[in-house]
């Protein structure tokens, strides 16, 4: 698909989900929601992006054992790269990540690449670990899950567990084995650019146990706070929600942000997670269709609060400092 067709299908899907809000939303009920939110649950979610911004720089970082990034810059590229995730389409803030690791934090792209995949590795582990865990807590006497989705669940963080452990004891010999080949055959730029990849594999398969098990708890810790982010929202939008239920909505929410059909700033993919898990807890699809609207215009002003203005002050900064070193 071409670029400029990306951007219409963006647009498409974009347009899409603003008439579905205007079909089933009564936007003078919109308004009144919107004037009467909460504060405190924008400035609970403020922080609690910023606990994830942190997070996930130490969870990223974990992976590039050769470069010395502090706290600090890495805070502040996991705000402009999770600002590119939240406006871009398609998932194309993803590739923005990558491009952020390598250009601000001086890494090489096959390094920045190739870290982004093991911490959506250890993402996806620890996410269906804790989830499972999580589905067999007897809360209020409810069945979160029944027993076959509890058991794809488990076998889902089994099977990555399992993983884990080959990448860990052979991904070293794997990776130089492969680059070795790759180096010795065909001399094309992809040919060499799957070796560097190969390269920085075999470097992050080397990591010590410690560094995975610090990796692994702020993947914990991310994921954590990102199902809090869930109980702000439900709470803000005024739903009489039981965790079980909110469990459920976070569920769906996360399998939606997978798809690979979300328009600009989330749209989509963000109404079909929220809209999809209400309607199974209950909820009816226009009230459904409100509580998404609801909380989806929250976590943009959250966005622009945090990690716009944190993009902005960086980039101020860093033209100043060009600037006086010309």
């Amino acid at each position: 698909m071409t670029r400029p067709s990306l951007w219409i299908l963006a647009a498409l899907v974009t347009l899409a989900s603003v008439g579905a809000v205007l079909a089933f939303v009564d936007l003078g009920e919109l308004a009144a929601d919107v004037r009467h939110l909460d504060l405190r649950a924008l400035f609970l979610l403020v922080i609690a992006l910023q606990a994830q911004q942190y997070l996930g720089s130490v969870r990223f970082r974990r992976f590039l054992p050769q470069v010395k990034i502090g706290w600090l810059k890495g805070w502040l590229i996991e705000n402009i790269a999770g600002l590119a995730t939240f406006v871009l389409p398609f998932g194309l803030g993803e590739g923005a990540r990558i491009w952020a690791w390598k250009r601000m934090g001086g890494t090489r792209l096959s390094l920045a690449g190739t870290s982004y995949l093991l911490t959506r590795a250890i993402d996806a582990t620890v996410v269906l670990a804790l989830l499972t865990g999580l589905s067999l807590l007897p809360i209020g006497g409810e069945a979160i899950l029944n027993g076959g989705v509890r058991l794809v669940l488990a076998l889902g963080a089994i099977a990555l567990a399992a993983l884990w452990g080959l990448v860990l004891g052979r991904g070293q010999a794997w990776g130089t084995r492969l680059a070795l080949r790759l180096e010795g055959g065909n001399r094309s730029r992809i040919a060499c650019g799957l070796a560097s990849l190969a390269r920085a594999f075999a470097d992050a398969a080397a990591l010590p146990a410690a560094d995975l098990a610090v990796a692994a708890l702020a993947s914990l810790l991310f994921w954590a706070v990102q199902m809090g982010e869930t109980f702000i929202l439900a709470h803000a939008t005024g739903l009489d929600l039981s965790f079980a239920q909110v469990l459920v909505v976070y569920m769906a929410w996360w399998v939606a942000a997978l798809l690979p059909v979300q328009g600009f700033i989330r749209t989509g993919t963000h109404q079909a997670g929220w809209v999809g898990g209400l309607v199974l807890v209950g909820v009816p699809v226009d009230q459904a269709m409100l509580a998404a609207t609801v909380t989806h215009l929250l976590l943009l002003l959250r966005t622009v609060l945090a990690q716009g203005v944190t993009a902005v002050l960086y980039l101020f900064v860093a033209r100043s400092r060009r600037k006086g070193n010309s």
